[in-house]
């Protein structure tokens, strides 16, 4: 059930009073959604009923397994109510409190939700975790083996006018000790640049360096973090298995050659790597490009036109997806990089992802080179095209390697094995089989084309 966005605050009460059969009788309702209901904002006069009633409905019922409260501003004492009735609802799997004042009381409430459910995803985003409160938190998490996902998204950017409420670097500390448990899978730390500075990296780096399991890491728009702490976080990433990195938004604090030696790294896992907004230029995308030549991992790379890129930039990755200065620099190519690339309007970038997003590697470079090396090349005269490099190789070939060749051109029924299957019969017509004339003497033949 999906109650997203209702502001008309004075009726929110009623309606879920109104519910309360539905969700009495309804041993089937596994999802309950009030995202941006804004009900921690109500009015003194509805808040307590809307509590009361929401409260009250959980305990009607168990058999939720996802709850999302999120963006709902409540203060710790509502919090902890209604989160302390869905400690009955032992199938819940997913929990969503972001942009809830927590504090204390609301998190010793989660505590007695994990200690009976098995939580995997668990999104605390925005909701002024301090020092204390990470402590509760951990301490909970300890002998607990299923929470995989977890958001701690903004901490501290908000809410901060009302009381001081932050984490500190012990908190911090606290925090990241749950990847040494190996367990964690996705982790979120998006926007919590008013807490996240290079004393907290270095400690950040210092636990995923002794990680196995963490497969996601969300480090976009950390302003305050320096150099420093991104090059201890990307050489703890050359010994990790994480495949998907989102750095987005930190402008220029990314030292970028760092990062590269990652891309290189013969033990890089990455397979999204998400650099939008962090105002890169030429000589840097030509740093990734050349780490992209021997990467056989990365499928998506997170860049966008607008920033300080040119032409030169966006060429030295369609040249790392395409070498077209030989058969063979081609094949070699990159032909599993196949998303999140917006270069320019005309560049070639999208048909080369598209090329690699479709095929296997093996026959991404199969397309390539015939694409590329066996089309026919335009004279200028609409009526005449000439023959391309690549056909001109193929026209005096050996005979005897020539059909392993053509078996490979047309080992797929697409439209570049039947161009360049055509191309070829056009150059040796002697390769069509006339059963009333004597077979073509082995040898040098002459071109047709």
């Amino acid at each position: 059930m999906h109650l997203h966005e209702i502001n008309h605050l004075e009726v929110i009460s009623e309606l879920i009073s109104i519910l309360f059969p539905f969700f009495r009788n309804n041993n089937k309702l596994c999802c309950l959604s009030l995202n941006a209901c804004e009900l921690g904002e109500a009015h003194p006069l509805y808040i307590n009923a809307i509590t009361t009633a929401l409260a009250t409905a959980l305990s009607t019922f168990n058999t939720l397994k996802l709850f999302d409260l999120g963006a709902n501003s409540f203060t710790q004492d509502r919090a902890a109510e209604i989160i302390n009735e869905l400690r009955g609802h032992t199938n819940l799997n997913k929990i969503n409190l972001s942009l809830n004042r927590l504090g204390k009381k609301g998190f010793l409430a989660l505590v007695g939700v994990l200690k009976v459910c098995k939580v995997s995803d668990l999104d605390l985003g925005y909701c002024d975790i301090d020092d204390e409160c990470a402590t509760i938190l951990v301490n909970a998490l300890q002998k607990d083996t299923s929470l995989k996902k977890l958001c701690l998204d903004g901490q501290y950017a908000e809410f901060q006018d009302e009381q001081d409420i932050h984490i500190t670097a012990t908190g911090w500390g606290t925090l990241f000790s749950l990847l040494s448990r190996n367990l964690l899978e996705e982790l979120s730390l998006y926007n919590t640049s008013f807490s996240l500075g290079n004393e907290e990296a270095l400690v950040l780096a210092q636990h995923l360096s002794n990680n196995s399991t963490l497969k996601s890491l969300n480090l976009g728009e950390n302003n305050q973090m320096g150099r420093t702490g991104w090059q201890a976080i990307f050489a703890s990433l050359q010994t990790t298995a994480l495949q998907s990195l989102d750095i987005r938004f930190n402008n220029r604090n990314v030292p970028m050659r760092d990062l590269v030696r990652v891309l290189e790294s013969p033990n890089c896992r990455l397979v999204c790597l998400y650099l939008y907004r962090n105002g890169l230029n030429d000589n840097e995308v030509i740093d990734i490009a050349h780490a992209l030549a021997d990467n056989k991992c990365l499928k998506e790379l997170g860049l966008e036109e607008g920033s300080a890129i040119t032409k030169r930039g966006w060429d030295s990755l369609g040249v790392v997806l395409c070498d077209v200065s030989s058969i063979e620099n081609t094949f070699t190519s990159n032909h599993t990089l196949e998303d999140g690339v917006y270069g320019p309007s005309g560049s070639l970038l999208g048909d080369l992802l598209d090329i690699n997003k479709n095929n296997n590697a093996s026959d991404a470079a199969r397309i390539k080179i015939m694409r590329y090396h066996f089309a026919e090349e335009s004279n200028g005269n609409e009526n005449e095209n000439e023959m391309s490099a690549g056909m001109r190789i193929l026209s005096v070939m050996d005979w005897s390697i020539l059909p392993h060749v053509m078996a490979w051109m047309g080992r797929k029924d697409d439209c570049e094995g039947h161009s360049t299957m055509y191309q070829l019969l056009r150059c040796i017509p002697e390769l069509i089989e006339d059963q009333t004339q004597a077979k073509p003497a082995l040898g040098k033949r002459k071109l047709r084309c």
